[in-house]
């Protein structure tokens, strides 16, 4: 199936007219009726923006004659891509959360940095506990996009 039959297919299935889906997409009616003809192609934005509507991946948007088992392993390898490097930032992330905890908590609790000036002390706390809002952050923001 080409491109502008896949556009035509998803958008009577979404249950969408031309003129939502242009409105959603922020181009003009018109458009949306020469992409679905085939007479003009979308800008690389709009197949990102489509590819979001929609719920698929770019890649079965511009890849001919995909059967429906083809683009569940083509979208199931980007997700098991994207799961792989989520998980190795996590533990990247993990590991240097850790660090740093464990060399505050030997800075505060041990007189090896007797002689050390406060200020390094403020910095140091000061890196951990930023490092622990981004995390934090970055884990409500994940949470947020998945519901």
């Amino acid at each position: 199936m080409e491109l502008h039959e896949k556009l035509f297919q998803l958008r009577n299935e979404s249950g969408f007219t031309q003129q939502e889906l242009a409105e959603k997409l922020n181009v003009s009616r018109q458009a949306i009726s020469r992409w679905e003809m085939n007479s003009s192609i979308p800008s690389t934005e709009n197949l990102i923006s489509l590819s979001k509507i929609y719920d698929i991946s770019i890649n079965y948007l511009i890849s001919e004659d995909l059967t429906n088992g083809q683009r569940e392993d083509i979208d199931g390898s980007f997700e098991k891509t994207k799961n792989k490097r989520a998980r190795v930032f996590n533990y990247v992330y993990l590991t240097i959360i850790l660090i740093l905890l464990v060399g505050l908590m030997v800075f505060l609790f041990t007189d090896i940095f007797k002689n050390t000036s406060m200020s390094f002390l403020i910095a140091f706390s000061t890196l951990t506990i930023f490092v622990l809002i981004v995390g934090l952050l970055k884990y409500l923001y994940i949470n947020r996009r998945k519901s």
